[in-house]
Parts: C-alpha cells; structure tokens; sequence
C-alpha cells in the first residue's frame, strides 16, 4: 500500500486535534475519531464521534447546540455552518429540536425523539 505525504500528514494532523481536545493518547485509543477527521473533516460524520460519546457521559434530558459546541466539540469559537453540523447530527440519530423552560426563560433544545435509540449511545 502506497500513501503519500499528504495523507500521513492529515493522519497526524488529526491526532493532534485530537488529542489536543480529549488528552493524550485519546486518538489512539479511538480510531474511529481519526478515520472520521482524517475521511469527513468538519462535518456530522467528524463531530458525532464526539457528541455521542459526550451524551454517553452526561445523559442530558435536553441539550442546546452551545452546549454540545462548547462542552463535546470542546471549541471556543464556532460559526453557523458548525451550528447547521450539530443540528443536523441530532436530526440524524432521531433527536427533535423542543422549546424548553430552564429557570426563566425559554431556549431551544434537542430531546430525543421516538426514533433516537438511547441505547446506541
């Protein structure tokens, strides 16, 4: 198997990334992570790894794009476009975008659906 400089490069590339985000040695323990950086980028098929296993972790009843943005994908800048990947990651997996009341005020929420399969989380 022949593979060029380039694809070495965008394979370390995504080890840094993400190992920058989860902790040393954390793209070698999840494979699937760099195969879907390397393969997809900024994309759903790149940013569910993160958010299913971030939902693994915290079991939320409801979650805001922000949160997932902030807390799974670990960025501190974002624009639409990654807004518009989170979303649509969400939709995917059987997830309904629902206002709800936290304290005060009302925000829009993801809450899984009929169709989410909680267990493939």
């Amino acid at each position: 198997m022949n593979i060029s400089m380039r694809q070495v490069k965008r394979v370390c590339e995504a080890i840094n990334h993400i190992d920058g985000q989860f902790g040393a040695g954390h793209a070698l323990a999840n494979p699937d992570k760099i195969v879907a950086e390397v393969t997809w980028g900024r994309s759903k098929y790149s940013f569910w790894p993160y958010i299913r296993e971030w939902l693994q972790r915290n079991r939320p009843a409801h979650v805001t794009v922000t949160e997932v943005l902030r807390e799974a994908l670990r960025m501190t800048r974002w624009d639409r476009s990654d807004e518009m990947i989170v979303a649509e990651c969400f939709k995917e997996h059987g997830w309904e975008r629902k206002r709800v009341c936290i304290g005060s005020y009302r925000q829009w929420s993801y809450v899984p659906g009929p169709r989410a399969c909680l267990n493939d989380l």
